[in-house]
């Protein structure tokens, strides 16, 4: 039996498939991974967390 290499396959559920992109400045970007780094994470896990607060504080109102 060959075993199979990397990651075990996620739950229809929780895989991600659909992407948002966004324009910002060379500035913005330091300053963006900046933050993510200083959090221990990826730019796109940081900016999925903020992006995920700010749309729960918005649809709260």
């Amino acid at each position: 039996m060959i075993k199979k290499r990397g990651a075990p396959k996620k739950p229809p559920g929780e895989v991600k498939t659909g992407t948002i992109q966004v324009r910002v400045t060379d500035g913005e970007r330091e300053a963006i991974e900046s933050a993510a780094t200083s959090q221990g994470t990826t730019v796109s896990k940081w900016a999925c967390d903020v992006l995920m607060r700010a749309a729960k504080r918005a649809t709260k109102r």
